[in-house]
């Protein structure tokens, strides 16, 4: 029995993404920055000295990617990489002062941004959505993935 293609869910997730997306991404153009380097500075915000790994991993963004995205945000002095004193083939990245600066002038827009959503579809749907998706992301790690 075929599913109704509306409820095709990589394609449901993928258009929700892009909706709440157009919100961002005036604000991401205004300041010459990608949707995946805010996810990496938002990311070294909160959690600084990650490894490259740990920033692919975290921010969902691809290991063969995240090594051109870093040194494009290298370049642009917005992060920058420490190599790790025990073992050299390993580094560090850390805000720079532009980077930081950037992201605590971004910080507020996006939470208006949050609020203006929130207000928009209801602190209780909002919530219902982010704890639907916390259980499914959780369930969706232990599931094996289908193999026909």
């Amino acid at each position: 029995m075929l599913m109704n293609y509306r409820r095709n869910l990589p394609l449901l997730l993928l258009s929700v993404r892009e909706t709440v997306r157009a919100h961002f991404q005036p604000t991401f153009r205004d300041n010459d920055i990608t949707e995946q380097q805010w996810r990496i500075l938002r990311a070294l915000y909160e959690s600084p000295g990650q490894s490259v790994v740990e920033i692919a991993d975290s921010c969902c963004i691809m290991r063969p990617s995240i090594v051109g995205i870093i040194a494009r945000m290298v370049h642009l002095d917005l992060i920058e990489r420490e190599r790790s004193e025990t073992d050299k083939r390993r580094s560090h990245v850390h805000l720079t002062p532009k980077g930081r600066a950037l992201v605590e002038k971004l910080l507020p827009v996006f939470d208006r941004i949050y609020r203006h959503i929130e207000d928009k579809v209801g602190k209780t749907c909002l919530d219902g959505i982010y704890a639907a998706l916390d259980d499914f992301a959780e369930s969706m790690q232990k599931v094996e993935v289908f193999e026909k």
